[in-house]
């Protein structure tokens, strides 16, 4: 069960409360507990106990709350900002946990061009731009969902080279997922001996040349020869063949987007 502290909604005014109301109000919405400003101090650490790394959620001027809490606290799952007016210290703020702010247009800490930029400030700081929080309550909640409860073991995975090779040689086409989860397929392609045939995919779908060299066409166009390094992209849906591939041939793909199956 994903559970969100939201600290200070006793001070919001009518039009911040309207954004908590869309990011609480659906059935799929996460657990939500409220601690006035005042009571943070008495109250927060015995939730903490009794709650498995719960997201804090802190709007306005609960914002700097919250963001000091993040870099003492290393019971939390995460933290969730929503137009903080201000947050100290800002470039250098250690966070032991990850962290989502949501500014508004006005903010001094950055702005919606710099973040497009490999220049942005804060990095380690997943941050957006949007005068309209109640409109991204969808991504709100999936960052609670993914994020309450979660520790570093269960958000990643490394595959190794030596556990791929296991899985070769793969029943035709040679394919074998590596992972997958409900917006993403990974997987791996070794055509030995397969033979070359049209498909399409039900994803969007990157291949990157790993091994090798080979030909690739997508839909009515012409065959191109790739080599190790190389990445080729169809959209979903769009037929695509590969042929003429060297002995050692082989490519990772990366499917993206929920599957219609």
């Amino acid at each position: 069960m994903s559970i969100a502290i939201v600290i200070g909604a006793e001070r919001l005014s009518p039009d911040q409360l309207t954004v908590l109301d869309a990011l609480f109000s659906t059935a799929d919405a996460p657990t939500r507990l409220d601690l006035a400003l005042t009571e943070v101090a008495g109250k927060l650490r015995v939730l903490l106990a009794q709650h498995d790394r719960p997201v804090l959620i802190g709007m306005g001027e609960s914002a700097a709350t919250v963001w000091q809490l993040a870099g003492s606290l290393d019971q939390l799952g995460g933290t969730l900002l929503i137009h903080p007016q201000d947050l100290p210290d800002f470039l250098q703020h250690t966070l032991l946990q990850t962290c989502l702010v949501i500014h508004g247009s006005d903010t001094k800490l950055t702005s919606a061009a710099l973040l497009t930029t490999l220049q942005r400030p804060r990095p380690d700081i997943a941050q957006l731009v949007n005068d309209h929080p109640a409109n991204l309550a969808p991504l709100m909640r999936r960052y609670i969902h993914q994020f309450s409860g979660a520790n570093a073991a269960s958000l990643g995975r490394v595959i190794h080279c030596a556990d791929i090779a296991k899985g070769f040689p793969a029943p035709a086409p040679g394919a074998q997922p590596l992972f997958e989860d409900e917006n993403c397929l990974v997987g791996a392609v070794q055509l030995d001996q397969h033979e070359p045939y049209e498909h399409i995919n039900y994803r969007d779908e990157m291949h990157v040349v790993i091994r090798g060299t080979g030909h690739f066409r997508h839909g009515n166009g012409e065959m191109v020869k790739v080599k190790q390094g190389d990445m080729a992209y169809v959209k979903a849906f769009e037929k695509h063949r590969w042929s003429d591939w060297s002995p050692d041939f082989k490519l990772l793909f990366i499917q993206t987007g929920p599957s219609p199956l």
